[in-house]
């Protein structure tokens, strides 16, 4: 059998099938099926009406191409079902026009900009700039969507937003699939983020962490590993802020529970951060020091 097959003990059955002179008939057999995942990403069953005792190998349907992957369901099907359509995300705006989820969009957009001050934002950039003129790094992570807006970051602030300057040491996480896939098949993913902050960080620096939930076990281990060599630490989250908000120095949670929308959001604010960062940077003498308010966790 093959190894990236999953065969399940199913009860007997009376399956309608169809003998070699192609009369229907009714067989009593002990069913085995193989789970499989087919190229098209479609979930498929193939039966095979023959004894436990003596298993062969499914055909695989000429519709559906020769190569398969192993799917854990984590429960048996009886025979003659079919896996149920794929679960709706639970934040998936269904129903909804294009008009109303722009205006959704728009709503959390305000909400967010009321409930975070200006003193907030401002102490943030300030420990981004200063950090950098002095030529300490700003470290960018996230999962997921959240990878792909840190690799914008690093990209826009590497290279450049709206203005010309030099360039900025900004360094994403996320982007070396060599130390991730490394890290995480011999050690932890958990840990694939507080390694290279181990590797890159330095006192005085930043990192910034994105995590629609706030609940990311590798974007809360940089954060602890980040505070542990005396970087500031800046979340971009959701509702509430979850693990990371004692972790950050700055925190930035969206008020909301959708991811989509969240995400949104975070693209808004680190477009501004990433303005402001750069305007500051090209002129040097805007940056400047500031005493951390209490917008800012103590330090454990």
């Amino acid at each position: 059998m093959s190894p990236y097959s999953q065969r399940l003990q199913v009860e007997p059955l009376a399956v309608p099938t169809i003998d070699s002179g192609g009369i229907p008939v009714e067989v009593k057999v002990a069913l085995t099926y193989r789970i499989v995942l087919c190229e098209s990403r479609r979930p498929a069953l193939f039966h095979l009406l023959e004894p436990m005792r003596h298993p062969i190998k499914a055909r695989p349907s000429a519709r559906r191409g020769r190569f398969y992957r192993k799917i854990d369901t984590g429960q048996e099907w009886k025979a003659g079902s079919r896996p149920g359509p794929t679960p709706v995300r639970a934040d998936r705006n269904t129903n909804m026009s294009l008009h109303d989820y722009f205006s959704e969009s728009s709503r959390i957009l305000e909400s967010a900009s009321q409930s975070w001050s200006e003193a907030l934002l401002e102490e943030a950039i300030s420990a981004v700039t200063r950090a950098l003129a002095a030529g300490r790094p700003l470290l960018v992570c996230g999962n997921g969507g959240s990878a792909a807006d840190a690799m914008h970051i690093a990209g826009e602030l590497v290279g450049r937003f709206l203005q010309e300057r030099k360039a900025l040491n900004v360094i994403c996480l996320a982007s070396n699939p060599s130390v991730l896939t490394a890290w995480a098949n011999d050690y932890s993913f958990d840990t694939v983020f507080s390694r290279q902050v181990e590797a890159y960080g330095q006192g005085g620096g930043v990192l910034l962490g994105i995590s629609t939930s706030g609940n990311s076990a590798n974007v809360c281990h940089a954060f602890a590993q980040a505070r542990s060599l005396g970087m500031s630490t800046i979340g971009l989250t959701g509702a509430g802020g979850g693990k990371l908000a004692p972790l950050s120095d700055y925190l930035f949670a969206v008020p909301s529970r959708s991811t989509p929308l969240i995400q949104q959001v975070h693209i808004c604010l680190y477009h501004y951060l990433c303005g402001e960062i750069e305007a500051r940077m090209a002129a040097p003498g805007a940056v400047v020091e500031h005493t951390p308010s209490a917008h800012s966790h103590a330090r454990s």
